[in-house]
């Protein structure tokens, strides 16, 4: 579904990505781990249009869209969710879900998926006319998910999504991304909780100072204790 080629990144004379390759299939969970500075969100940015490379390519279900704007990228059917969340905390959590459903002129459209949305996330129900400054972190972390599926995404990408949450909220995080999955949302994600993030993954690649070290399915990178102290830390 997704293609990277040879991608280098940087900022000004400073090269922060070197020369990565890595695919995303159609219905995977695709994880890249890494510290802080590694190049994570950079490739991410540089993904969904916010962000141009230095070279290299991206494919989007066979079409090149290295060049194309992030709203065009949203018709197109992939959405991010950015790190720390990036809600809108002087609106309620209805109008950020309004919001997140910008190109779609359809009401009945909008309303459906709405209720879609209570559903499958219903303290965000409970909280409608709350504003989304005054939800506590995992309630904004659910706002900034729900408000990205309000376009119905076929490719959906998350940066951090656990940053700064309790545990035990990060473990509904990833028990609603693996949901997200099963529905069939394909999904990128960058993430340090490897732990976590390996449990829902199909495939994961390690990222240090901007190069791929090490790829492999989620449990073969889970369960290779050498990697795990090199570069995961304990998990």
């Amino acid at each position: 579904m997704l293609r990277v080629e040879n991608l280098t990144i940087g900022y000004g004379k400073t090269e922060v990505v070197h020369n990565i390759s890595f695919h995303v299939n159609q219905g995977e969970v695709v994880t890249i781990l890494g510290a802080n500075g590694a190049g994570k969100s950079t490739i991410l940015n540089t993904i969904v249009g916010l962000h141009k490379a230095k070279s290299g390519n991206i494919i989007f279900e066979d079409v090149e869209i290295s060049n194309v704007r992030p709203d065009q990228q949203v018709s197109k059917g992939i959405r991010i969710v950015p790190e720390g969340r990036q809600i809108f905390p002087q609106h309620t959590v209805m109008e950020n879900l309004l919001l997140g459903a910008h190109i779609v002129k359809d009401t009945k459209k909008i309303n459906s998926r709405i209720q879609s949305i209570y559903e499958r996330f219903p303290r965000l129900e409970e909280r409608k006319m709350q504003l989304g400054g005054t939800l506590s972190g995992g309630e904004q972390q659910m706002l900034a998910i729900a408000r990205s599926l309000m376009t119905e995404p076929s490719f959906l990408i998350l940066d951090e999504p656990s940053l700064g949450l309790a545990p035990i909220i990060v473990n509904e995080v990833f028990d609603l991304l693996k949901q997200i999955s099963s529905s069939g949302v394909t999904v990128l994600l960058v993430e340090q909780m490897a732990n976590s993030a390996l449990k829902i993954s199909n495939r994961a690649y390690v990222i240090e100072t901007g190069r791929f070290v090490l790829d492999g399915t989620g449990e073969e990178i889970k369960n290779n204790t050498d990697v795990a102290k090199a570069y995961l830390g304990n998990i």
